[in-house]
């Protein structure tokens, strides 16, 4: 074979591989678009049928996120229970775990939800990110005690580290356990008067 008929070759390769490549994202950028149009009109079918097809391609925690609402919003939670399966079979990320809890406790299924929440509690390391991720990702599914379990868990694991003492604040305002409350805003003022400021906002 010639050189110019090899280069010519090659030229028509990357030429129809870019082509295939750009039609791929060009669609991908579309089914999005759509998907983001019908969940903001509150077309759930809709948007639900373009983001399974999006995440059919690739993982998105936005689309992820966005697809599971439109599922529990329509009540379908087998397919919701599928979505949070799935994910987990792809993910070793906790805070999934407490979604397909949420979705189970929808289900009416309270005791598989609990058992899996206490086994988030359990595998939860001792790192300060993925404290504060499953913690707020319980307040997120109003799972208020199972979010004030995660940071007194992690206070525990972390014992030198962060003691979250707003962020249990705020949960125990949250729930109107304002003597636990002002029990963690004494704690943070013993470690530090300096945060005086901060707990007088926090207060306003």
């Amino acid at each position: 074979m010639k050189i110019t008929s090899y280069i010519t070759l090659v030229l028509l390769f990357f030429l129809t591989s870019h082509a295939v490549l750009s039609q791929k994202n060009n669609k991908q950028n579309v089914d999005g678009q759509l998907a983001m149009q019908h969940f903001q009109n509150k077309e759930f079918e809709k948007a639900a049928h373009y983001f399974k097809k999006l995440l059919d391609r690739n993982f998105n925690p936005v689309y992820y996120e966005n697809l599971l609402k439109c599922y529990i919003v329509l009540e379908n939670y087998n397919e919701a229970e599928k979505l949070t399966r799935r994910t987990l079979r792809s993910t070793d990320n906790l805070i999934y775990k407490v979604d397909a809890g949420h979705v189970l406790k929808l289900m009416g299924e309270e005791d598989k939800a609990k058992q899996l929440y206490q086994k988030v509690l359990k595998e939860m390391p001792a790192n300060n990110q993925v404290v504060i991720d499953i913690a707020r990702r319980f307040q997120k599914r109003k799972e208020i005690d199972y979010a004030i379990d995660t940071y007194l868990r992690g206070r525990k694991l972390n014992k030198n580290g962060y003691p979250y003492n707003f962020d249990l604040a705020q949960l125990y305002y949250q729930k109107g356990d304002f003597k636990e409350m002002i029990n963690e805003y004494l704690d943070v003022l013993l470690i530090n008067e300096n945060y005086i400021q901060s707990v007088q906002n926090a207060l306003q």
